[in-house]
């Protein structure tokens, strides 16, 4: 299974932080912190391969 994700920076509270999200749901990402969506930055997007585990979670592939 794919998952999309987002890699975000907030220059105001100086973080990088992950949102699993299509290019579509990008409009409501805030910093986790200062919960402000005026100074995040849009770093880099890609896949996420995820693989299901015995107990029913899940792992990353790669």
């Amino acid at each position: 299974m794919k998952q999309l994700f987002h890699v975000y920076e907030c220059e105001n509270c100086v973080i990088t932080f992950a949102v699993e999200q299509g290019l579509e749901d990008q409009t409501v990402v805030c910093c986790p912190v200062c919960l402000m969506q005026e100074e995040i930055r849009d770093v880099v997007s890609g896949e996420m391969d995820m693989k299901m585990t015995r107990a029913g979670g899940t792992s990353q592939v790669g």
